[in-house]
C-alpha cells in the first residue's frame, strides 16, 4: 500500500476464508521493496511465535537473494516473478 512519503508493509495470515493481519510496519516512500520485504520479516520473526512454512507474495520484492535468504530458513515461497525475469 502506498501513500504520499510512506509505505506500509503489511503480514497476513491466511486461515481458510479469513486474512487476517498480524504484523505491520511503516516505511519510507522511497525505500525499494526487497529492502521494505526482509526488513519487514526479520522484525516479523523477531516477535513471531512461530516462524511460517509458506510465503505467499507479489513481485514486488522478488529477487533472487530474498529467494535464497528464505529458503536457507526452510521456509516456502510463492512469489510472482517479474514480467522481465526469463
Amino acid at each position: 500500500m502506498y501513500d504520499v512519503g510512506y509505505k506500509c508493509s503489511i503480514i497476513h495470515a491466511y486461515c481458510g476464508n479469513w486474512t487476517i493481519p498480524v504484523y505491520c510496519e511503516l516505511f519510507s516512500g522511497n525505500k525499494d521493496e526487497h529492502s521494505v520485504f526482509k526488513e519487514t520479516f526479520k522484525h516479523f520473526l523477531e516477535v513471531a511465535l512461530e516462524k511460517p512454512k509458506v510465503i505467499l507474495a507479489d513481485a514486488g520484492p522478488y529477487s533472487v537473494a530474498i529467494l535464497r535468504w528464505l529458503f536457507e530458513m526452510g521456509i516456502v515461497i510463492l512469489l510472482n516473478s517479474r514480467k522481465s525475469v526469463k
